[in-house]
């Protein structure tokens, strides 16, 4: 765990939070970053998780999933986080290291 939270310190700025929601679970802000620029960085972030090489079992290696959701304008706390976590669903069942928005 400390070398992908290493990872993810090294890619994100100090003006960005994060925070672990739950489990394995984690919720990345990311202020005054449009949906483009966020989803290439979540794709760094899926690729170095990936190149860490860290096996789950023998025939499977740690990946992350990410779901990307932007706040809108009249978006609630709890609107924001259904879209997030549809995302985030939605990256899963597409399979490990998936960014879906």
């Amino acid at each position: 765990m400390r070398k992908v939270s290493r990872t993810f310190s090294n890619i994100i700025r100090d003006a960005d939070l994060l925070a672990r929601t739950g489990g394995d679970e984690f919720a990345l802000v990311l202020p005054n970053t449009s949906l483009h620029n966020a989803h290439g960085l979540m794709n760094r972030i899926c690729e170095s998780v990936r190149g860490l090489d860290i096996g789950v079992t023998e025939s499977k290696k740690l990946g992350v999933s990410i779901g990307l959701a932007q706040w809108e304008k009249g978006d609630s706390l709890a609107s924001w986080w259904e879209k997030a976590d549809a995302a985030l669903y939605r990256a899963k069942s597409g399979g490990r290291s998936q960014v879906a928005t």
